[in-house]
């Protein structure tokens, strides 16, 4: 477990994967949902990697390596939910890739977390 937390590249495996599996499983109508689902799984991997910095020895380095990561996962979505679609046949326009915005707010969440923790120990002491 230790491994998985210290490691943003299996956290971004892990999520690519159950992005994967998780659409199958609920089978979207649409190209649409189909992004829509990617962006939230997406969006569940950006909260668990930047909670998980609180439990890292070297901040910095996880900090700037989740985002290497993090821009590697929109990379693999980029080629794996229209290979879904296009397998799939599914109906639209696969063209909702929208979604992904969300990937600005990493950074901000992953700092706020950095600041929170330094306040907290700050204040708080070791």
């Amino acid at each position: 477990m230790q491994e998985f937390i210290e490691r943003p590249l299996l956290q971004a495996g892990f999520f690519i994967l159950l992005s994967i599996v998780i659409l199958p499983i609920v089978r979207p109508k649409d190209a649409d949902s189909v992004w829509s689902i990617a962006g939230a799984v997406y969006g569940v991997f950006i909260l668990v990697n930047s909670v998980l910095i609180l439990f890292v020895p070297r901040v910095w380095f996880y900090f700037l390596y989740s985002m290497l990561f993090s821009f590697v996962y929109l990379l693999a979505t980029a080629v794996t939910i229209p290979a879904y679609i296009k397998l799939t046949n599914t109906a639209g326009s696969n063209e909702n890739a929208m979604v992904f915005l969300v990937a600005m707010y990493h950074p901000l969440v992953a700092l706020l977390v950095i600041f929170l923790q330094w306040a907290y120990l700050t204040v708080f002491g070791q």
